[in-house]
């Protein structure tokens, strides 16, 4: 599919550069960015729903008390 997008001059000519070191085209280049940022951002969004979860869970004290052993072991205290 093909687009039309504006960019910077300043970027453009970096993305070119980028492109002619690594023999690939600036579309290429441009679509390995853009999927990496989409990569990028399913994992934010779904580590945000992770800690939403965690913020709600409860958890028991010996829990706590355990984790708490485990660092200080960690950490040589």
């Amino acid at each position: 599919m093909k687009i039309t997008i504006n960019l910077p001059d300043d970027f453009v000519h970096e993305i070119k550069a980028i492109a002619a070191e690594q023999y690939k085209s600036v579309s290429s280049i441009i679509a390995e960015a853009t999927q990496t940022y989409i990569q990028a951002e399913k994992r934010r969004i779904q580590g945000n729903k992770i800690l939403d979860i965690i913020k709600t869970a409860k958890v028991s004290p010996d829990a706590l008390r355990e984790l708490e052993r485990e660092r200080e072991m960690d950490v040589g205290i």
